[in-house]
């Protein structure tokens, strides 16, 4: 179920200057209980917004600490078997390497989990 909302504003948040998720009118952490006690649609509220705070990160690892996305393997021409990584610009020339790998689940690349608050 997409809801349409397509940025934080649209769900009603922000990131403040210390990087916290805050409701824009109360100034609040996350609130996961939107729709008076709808599980359902409140836990697609989450993963719609995680997924919305997935792509803010992916932002700031380009912008902010000019990490370049690859998609992997470099070969790829179909979705299937393809991911990506991020890495910064002298990585293949680099003495020293630090290399995160992000799992399979909902917590993505920059981020530690998935905890809003």
């Amino acid at each position: 179920m997409n809801s349409g909302k397509k940025s934080l504003k649209d769900f009603g948040y922000l990131f403040n200057e210390a990087g916290q998720l805050k409701n824009i009118i109360t100034n609040e952490p996350f609130v996961f209980d939107v729709y008076n006690g709808n599980r359902e649609k409140n836990q697609q509220n989450y993963e719609q917004l995680g997924e919305i705070i997935d792509e803010h990160i992916y932002k700031l690892l380009e912008e902010d600490a000019k990490l370049i996305k690859v998609i992997i393997p470099l070969d790829c021409s179909n979705n299937e078997g393809c991911s990506f990584i991020f890495q910064s610009e002298d990585a293949m020339s680099a003495e020293k390497v630090l290399l995160l790998i992000h799992g399979s689940g909902v917590v993505r690349a920059g981020q530690w989990s998935r905890r809003l608050e």
